[in-house]
């Protein structure tokens, strides 16, 4: 499930669907002052879209990653080394751009997922087996 989160304008709301990128990437193009909130969870892995701020602070390349703001404990994440603050750029060997990029990737693994993390500006390759959820 994805969960995009709007304000701006003095106006909030709130869109759970299963994929709301392609509502959210049109909102954005209309209302480029909106600030955007998405999250997504797999595997016990929860994330958000990352910002240009947070892209800048991670030293990650525009148009890519989600940043990992928890992970589940005694998940198959937590268990192949996934921390809270990780930034995931690709899983197995597949760009992720956003929290929507992220779930489809995780959803098509197979029982052993290769995930490319940035953490703490150094980038390194973390493997989680067992059924993505």
């Amino acid at each position: 499930m994805t969960t995009e989160r709007f304000a701006g304008f003095g106006k909030s709301f709130q869109l759970n669907l299963p994929d709301a990128s392609v509502i959210t990437d049109g909102i954005l193009r209309r209302f480029p002052d909106l600030q955007v909130m998405t999250s997504s969870s797999q595997s016990g892995i929860h994330v958000q879209r990352l910002t240009d701020q947070l892209r800048d602070f991670f030293g990650i390349a525009r148009g890519e990653g989600v940043l990992v703001t928890s992970v589940d404990s005694d998940s198959v994440a937590e268990k192949g080394g996934v921390k809270a603050g990780d930034v995931i750029t690709a899983i197995n060997g597949q760009v992720v751009r956003n929290p929507a990029d992220f779930t489809r990737e995780m959803r098509a693994s197979g029982p052993q997922t290769a995930l490319k993390v940035v953490r703490e500006k150094k980038q390194s390759e973390i493997s989680i087996e067992g059924p993505a959820r």
